[in-house]
This record gives C-alpha cells, sequence and structure tokens, in this order.
C-alpha cells in the first residue's frame, strides 16, 4: 500500500475514534450525579406576596424616611455593589460578542534585511527592502455544539446574581438605618426618664437633709440619698453616651460625618400594627422574595451551565476566517492590482492530546457547581430556621409589649391616686416621689421591650427578604 494512503487512513482511524470517545465521556458525564437544577429553581418561583419596597414607612416617621433615602443615596457599600454590577454587565457583553463575527482591520510595514542565505537572489531583488502588508481581517467561530450560547446564557445568570447581590446590600443597609434609628429613639426617652429621677433623687437629697437639719434623722440617711444621687448621675451619663453613640452611627450609615448629628430631631416612631404575627407559619414564597437565595440560585444556574459548556471542549472547533488586501516587498507597489491577495476558508482545530487541561477544567466546573448547590441548600436551611425564629422572636415581643404596657398603665393609674392624695395631706411629697421612681422603672422597662419588639420586627423582615403586611398573608403550613 502506498505510504502516504496508510497515513492518512491511519489520521482518519484516529479521527473516528477521538470523536467516538468524546461523544461517549459526554454522554457519560452527563448522566452523572448533576444536580437537577429545574428541581431547585422551581422551590423558588416568583413570589405571591410582593415585596413593600418602602417597609420603612410603616413606622410613620418622616425623617426616618428622609434617612433611609440619604443611606441609600451616599453608601459607599452600595457603589461598590454597583460597580461589581457594572463588571458583570461587561463580560455579559463580553460573551455576546464572540457568538458574533469578527472584523478588523491589520497593517505592517518595516525595513528589513533579507539572510543571503535564506530568500535572497542576488542580483533579482535587494537584501535590504522595504515590507508592507495591509488587510482587512474576517473571524467566525461557528458555534455548532452551543458553547458559547451556553457560555453566555451563564454569564445572564451571573448578571441577575450581581444584581440581587446589590438588593441584599441595600436591604441589609435599610435595616441597619432602621435598627440604629430605634434604638436612638429608646435611648433619648431612656435618657429622658433618667435625667427625671435625677430630678427626683435631688428633691429627695434635699428632703431628709432638711429633717437632718431638724434632728429627725441622722447623717446615715442622707448619706444613702447622696448615693442613690450619685448613681442616677451616673446612669444619666451613661444614658447620653448611649444617644450620641446612636447618633453617630445614624451619621455614618447615611454617609454623613458625626457632625452632622445636629440635624437630627426628636424621632417619632409608631410600631407598625401589621407587624403582628399570629401564631401561625409563614408561606414559603415570602421566603422565596430574599435576595441572598435567589443570587445564590442565579449561580448554580450559571455554574451549572457553565459546567455543561466545559464538557463541549472534547469536540472539534470550526471557525471561518478571511483575509482580504495588499501585500508587497517595496512599499511604492503595496496597492498597485498586483499586490492584492485574498484568503478563506474553514479552521477546524480537534484536541487529541492536551495533558489533562479538558478533563481538569471539566472537574473543576463541577466542583464549582456542586459547592454552588451545596451553598444553596445550606443558606434554605438557614433562611427557613431564620424566619421560624423570627416568627416566635415577633410573637413573645408582641405579649411582652402586651403585658409590660398593662402593667406600666397600672403603675400609671396608681401613681395618678397618689398625686391625688398627696393633693388632700393624705401622703407625703417624699412617698409621692419615690413612687414616681418606681414608674419611671416601669417605663424604663417599657421601653425596652418596645425596643425587643421593634429589633424582632426587623429580624423577620430580613428573614423573609424585604417588608411584608401580615394582614395580606394567608398564613399555612407549608
Amino acid at each position: 500500500m502506498n505510504p502516504k494512503k496508510s497515513l492518512y487512513y491511519l489520521l482518519m482511524i484516529l479521527l473516528t475514534l477521538n470523536l467516538s470517545a468524546c461523544t461517549g465521556l459526554i454522554s457519560k458525564e452527563s448522566t452523572s450525579n448533576i444536580p437537577d437544577l429545574a428541581t431547585i429553581e422551581s422551590k423558588l418561583e416568583i413570589s405571591s406576596q410582593q415585596l413593600d419596597a418602602k417597609w420603612w414607612q410603616a413606622f410613620g416617621d418622616p425623617q426616618l424616611n428622609r434617612l433611609v433615602e440619604m443611606g441609600v443615596t451616599n453608601s459607599p457599600t452600595l457603589k461598590v455593589a454597583s460597580e461589581r454590577v457594572a463588571t458583570a454587565q461587561a463580560l455579559l457583553n463580553s460573551s455576546r460578542s464572540v457568538l458574533l463575527p469578527q472584523i478588523g482591520l491589520t497593517a505592517q510595514a518595516n525595513r528589513q534585511q533579507l539572510s543571503q542565505n535564506y530568500i535572497f537572489i542576488p542580483g533579482v531583488m535587494d537584501r535590504i527592502a522595504n515590507y508592507g502588508f495591509v488587510a482587512g481581517t474576517f473571524s467566525w467561530s461557528l458555534d455548532i455544539w452551543g458553547k458559547n450560547e451556553k457560555l453566555f446564557e451563564a454569564s445572564k445568570y451571573r448578571l441577575k446574581g450581581a444584581l440581587l447581590e446589590g438588593e441584599l446590600t441595600r436591604l441589609n443597609l435599610q435595616i441597619a438605618i432602621v435598627a440604629a434609628y430605634a434604638e436612638y429613639d429608646i435611648a433619648l426617652k431612656s435618657r429622658n426618664l433618667m435625667q427625671r429621677a435625677s430630678e427626683i433623687q435631688k428633691e429627695l437629697l434635699a428632703i431628709n437633709i432638711e429633717r437632718q437639719q431638724k434632728g429627725v434623722i441622722d447623717s446615715l440617711v442622707v448619706n444613702q440619698e447622696s448615693i442613690e444621687l450619685d448613681r442616677a448621675f451616673s446612669q444619666l451619663a451613661i444614658a447620653q453616651s448611649i444617644v450620641d453613640m446612636y447618633a453617630t452611627q445614624l451619621a455614618i450609615l447615611t454617609g454623613n460625618s458625626p457632625s452632622w448629628v445636629s440635624n437630627l430631631v426628636i424621632p417619632n416612631i409608631k410600631f407598625p400594627s401589621n407587624s403582628l404575627v399570629p401564631n401561625q407559619q409563614i408561606p414559603s414564597d415570602l421566603i422565596a422574595r430574599r435576595p441572598d437565595l435567589q443570587a445564590l440560585l442565579s449561580q448554580v444556574m450559571a455554574s451549572g451551565i457553565e459546567y455543561s459548556a466545559a464538557q463541549l471542549d472534547y469536540l472539534p472547533s470550526f471557525d471561518l476566517q478571511a483575509n482580504l488586501g495588499y501585500q508587497s516587498f517595496g512599499l511604492d507597489r503595496l496597492l498597485s492590482s498586483s499586490s492584492q491577495l485574498f484568503s478563506i476558508g474553514p479552521v477546524i482545530n480537534l484536541p487529541i492530546f492536551n495533558g489533562g487541561r479538558i478533563e481538569a477544567n471539566i472537574a473543576a466546573k463541577k466542583a464549582t457547581n456542586n459547592e454552588a448547590t451545596a451553598r444553596y441548600h445550606e443558606a434554605l436551611l438557614q433562611a427557613l430556621k431564620q424566619s421560624a425564629d423570627g416568627i416566635t422572636k415577633v410573637k413573645f415581643a408582641t405579649q411582652q409589649v402586651q403585658f409590660q404596657n398593662k402593667a406600666t398603665e397600672k403603675s400609671q393609674h396608681i401613681f395618678n391616686q397618689l398625686e391625688s392624695r398627696k393633693k388632700v395631706g393624705l401622703i407625703s411629697n417624699e412617698q409621692l416621689l419615690k413612687n414616681e421612681l418606681m414608674l419611671i422603672a416601669q417605663k424604663q422597662l417599657l421601653e425596652q421591650t418596645n425596643l425587643n419588639a421593634e429589633s424582632s420586627y426587623l429580624y423577620l423582615i430580613q428573614a423573609l427578604g424585604g417588608g411584608f403586611n401580615s394582614s395580606s398573608i394567608n398564613y399555612t403550613t407549608k
């Protein structure tokens, strides 16, 4: 047999075996234990419960509304998230460009000396010559197997994930501002109560000093009241420092310097009546709104598509390339008709031996997809736990507020009765002041209980991915 024909047949046999191995390997990999992404995505369908985009307005405080809007506008963290979205958008555009034909222009001009032992022909051509080349180029990657299309789809999911991460950053910032504002509100109220307690301790000390001067009591009682006054002043100083701390935190969260806190006025928060959650379970479609879960799901989808695309690297790639232009020795003849050139034809690239690069890439993509799926499942379980904990927190915090409200109302009623008795001389001023201290202690407990309820409400909002209206929720066990 002709040696050339033998070599030709051998190459054809190797090519056929290689393609068969590629097809078999891809089929085998496709039936491996790959997570069913469609099943996973169905768990987080578009929620029938619409997100309350401005849930903080339920607190009914115009200043809080302005602070949240200011924080969203000035936040450096949100600007970082915005740049991540821009990066993902650029990568998406880059993936799209691979699907389209590429047209360019290339040109070259140089002066060169030819080797006397190469293509130089004495007496026919000069050893030193000018060389010129100018041509239009055309190339198109024929996406026969759909690899580039898959990578383009994966880039779409990456962009979606970046957008959702931006939404998560925005939600976390909004919650942080509302939480700091609630703390600031309670700190102001506690400071005012401590200020009144200090004034009462002053009056009690003055009463006992007057009694000591009259010989009714000794210095021991006066010293005890003096200690109580010092303690009240200490607690007042602590309360004021807490006010300043949360005021500064609000300034930073809204993108302002600490001196900006002088612009703050007294908060007027009203606890949302629709935040009261009865003893039922939140439906799963509320949890589905969480941007972190949606972002993780986008990563699962993207990594799954990239894994599928990586398997196609075993198959040959087909490109169409063309050049049209001029080429010559001697720049004076470059643009003449005799210097014209063109080339057009397909380019086929079949990987035969690559040192395990394709296998390693497929293994890496598969591991990335499995990791993303595991992260999603972990986050989903954590979201379910957080939502259940949030319901429990709000339920018991609401009950505590109700009980503490009743206790405070009773204390206020008793104090009012004692005021009436004091006016007719049935009790002393000292007794009335000591009862007022008891009333202040009840009011402090009420403010802390209100803060706990507000914190529980914010925890539930974060667990559910945003604001909700409990009156519009159909509570069912799911």
